[in-house]
């Protein structure tokens, strides 16, 4: 199964952007890493993943808005489709 995550690069004169990055032992690679191809439209480049390379893996999502405030967000890459 395939996935897309989208990272957002700052236009000119504005501060927001979104990076996701996943969790490999005690280091962090860039989402591009695990793509196995990319699209940029615009100020967002779509990374496309087969899922099962980071399945169960943390992913760390670093963004900040136009007002420069920043966020941090942890997940674990789980499968849609599964039920519990």
């Amino acid at each position: 199964m395939e996935v897309e995550i989208a990272d957002f690069y700052p236009r000119r004169n504005r501060r927001g952007l979104d990076f996701h990055y996943v969790r490999e032992g005690d280091k962090l690679y860039h989402i591009s890493c695990y793509a196995k191809s990319k699209k940029k439209e615009g100020n967002r480049i779509r990374y496309i993943i087969d899922f099962e390379i980071i399945a169960g893996k943390s992913i760390y999502n670093f963004s900040r808005n136009n007002s420069g405030n920043s966020f941090f967000f942890k997940y674990r890459a789980t499968s849609p489709n599964k039920k519990e």
